[in-house]
């Protein structure tokens, strides 16, 4: 369960419509070590049409090549999802999930906008220059290890 605001998302019906993904914070309740990411509410996949699928293709009277593949969409495993941190994943093991809190802190609604928020709030949470955050880089671009003096 994620808390939005003042209430809780437990379903994709509690998702604002068109919703492409949001922004996350996690924190220990504890130490306060906390984690900030991004997550996809679908994933997308090229399948490869059945025989079926193709037979119906080949009725078709269209010019030009038939497809062969189709695009699924499905929803992502946000609702379970707790980062990609190994470090993060690892106390969530050892202390468990209700030591941790998991909070939207705003929903985006394109690719291109999920990255740039990603990257705006990880630089507004200093997670590269605390020594209380799971984050080791931003973007693959910037590293704590980088910025040791």
């Amino acid at each position: 369960m994620w808390k939005f605001k003042d209430s809780y998302i437990k379903s994709i019906e509690d998702v604002p419509q068109d919703a492409f993904g949001f922004i996350y914070k996690i924190t220990h309740k504890t130490t306060g070590k906390f984690y900030v990411g991004k997550k996809q509410l679908f994933t997308e996949h090229n399948i490869k049409l059945g025989k079926k699928e193709l037979a119906e293709q080949a009725l078709l009277k269209k010019p030009g090549r038939k497809p062969t593949k189709k695009l699924v969409r499905k929803e992502s495993n946000w609702l379970k999802y707790w980062g990609s941190s190994e470090e993060l994943l690892l106390d969530v093991q050892t202390y468990k999930e209700e030591s941790f809190t998991r909070e939207i802190l705003m929903f985006t609604f394109g690719k291109k906008q999920s990255t740039y928020y990603e990257i705006k709030y990880q630089f507004l949470e200093g997670v590269l220059e605390s020594d209380n955050c799971y984050n080791s880089n931003i973007n693959s671009t910037f590293f704590k290890k980088d910025l040791i003096d």
